[in-house]
């Protein structure tokens, strides 16, 4: 049986070939293969490493599982290869697997070592997944993967900030953490735009909560293809702090009233004085 690098070779031989969807299949094969198998943390051949093409690139990764993920992952971000759940099912069970909030056995991710390799991955993994959501239109969605790879990535301080991330894995990690951090800026940035657009055009005055549609506003579509679409009725992707008018993906709701949404605690308390008035009329 093929060795992981040795299925790494012929994916790569593929690529060049341009067999792209053997290319795919092979990236796929030797993830399996070295996740079973093999050693996790394993380096690169030292001719690979000492390439031009790998040691000009400070975040290209220098061990072989991270180079063949970061290659798998590229094929569902690229919008030309119309990677995603519908066109390739197996291959997307692959990134579900390591998904920030799945649970599989990782047993074989047993050293420290590995343990940052599979939080990494896993970081990756919420990041694409938030690609492929936002893509297809889903914002609640993007919002939660991102979210989740974010909070992932803050409890292993390598991946959180590019500037003191070493080369290879970590410097890898480091753009995808930035790429989440960018996109789900834009969401938020979003969602707070579009409900004063309703609010300025339409008088909209609700609490515009998380997953409401507001059905007046919507926005323009850029297609991988070329085309242009217009989508109405704009879904809120995330919650509002109804005290200090904090957003983000998802926050904890009054326990009363089940509607108001707060960052934490703190902010629950201090804005019970304006709120419980509304907080005790609408409970049954």
């Amino acid at each position: 049986m093929s060795s992981g690098l040795e299925l790494f070779r012929k994916a790569e031989m593929f690529y060049y070939g341009g067999r792209v969807d053997d290319t795919f299949d092979y990236y796929q094969r030797a993830i399996r293969k070295i996740i079973k198998d093999e050693n996790i943390t394993a380096s690169l051949p030292a001719a690979m490493v000492l390439s031009p093409e790998i040691a000009r690139n400070r975040a290209y990764p220098r061990e072989l599982l991270g180079v063949v993920w970061m290659n798998f992952v590229g094929f569902f971000k690229d919008p030309d290869m119309r990677k995603d759940k519908t066109t390739a099912p197996e291959a997307y069970k692959l990134l579900m697997m390591f998904s920030p909030k799945s649970n599989p056995d990782f047993r074989r991710f047993r050293t420290d070592k590995a343990k940052i390799m599979l939080k990494g991955m896993q970081v990756s993994a919420g990041f694409t997944l938030g690609l492929l959501t936002w893509d297809a239109g889903d914002r609640v969605a993007a919002m939660k993967h991102y979210r989740s790879g974010l909070d992932l990535a803050a409890e292993y301080t390598g991946y959180d900030k590019e500037s003191e991330a070493e080369i290879g894995w970590e410097a890898y990690l480091a753009n995808e953490v930035q790429g989440m951090k960018d996109n789900m800026a834009m969401l938020l940035r979003n969602d707070e735009l579009n409900v004063q657009v309703s609010a300025a055009l339409f008088g909209d005055t609700g609490d515009n909560k998380r997953k409401e549609f507001l059905e007046r506003v919507g926005y323009t579509r850029h297609e991988a293809d070329g085309t242009v679409n217009y989508a109405r009725n704009v879904q809120i992707a995330s919650d509002k702090c109804g005290n200090c008018g904090k957003r983000d993906a998802k926050m904890s709701k009054c326990s009363g009233c089940k509607v108001a949404t707060y960052c934490d605690p703190a902010c629950q308390k201090a804005h019970w004085p304006k709120h419980k008035a509304a907080c005790k009329a609408s409970r049954p």
